[in-house]
């Protein structure tokens, strides 16, 4: 399914994993399979989650705005002690290949 999903990815078809129901709920997969598309994942366990995913952030989460986006952010020592990155960590590249456009996060 990964390769399917990398492949699809190639051609410009994005896949976005919407997981619906109560329990059960496989985070690091719907995660992953996301990744390889491209894509988001959301669990919807009840129908404020399902108005926020499919009304509220539709937009945002459905509709590809850019691609291949590298995001560099340098945080003042003096006003900030400590920091989380979350959903991202497994995107990170190493200080030497930002600025190389040729390199990008694996998926």
């Amino acid at each position: 399914m990964e390769r399917l999903i990398e492949t699809e990815r190639k051609s410009g078809v994005f896949l976005t994993i919407l997981g619906y129901g109560m329990g059960n709920y496989q985070d690091a997969k719907m995660q992953k399979l996301a990744d390889k598309g491209n894509g988001n994942h959301a669990y919807i366990d009840g129908i404020s989650e399902a108005k926020k995913v499919l009304v509220n952030e539709f937009g945002g989460t459905l509709f590809t705005i850019a691609k291949d986006v590298k995001l560099q952010i340098e945080f003042n020592p003096a006003k900030v002690q400590g920091y989380r990155l979350i959903g991202y960590e497994n995107r990170m590249l190493a200080k030497e290949d930002f600025n190389d456009d040729k390199k990008m996060p694996e998926n």
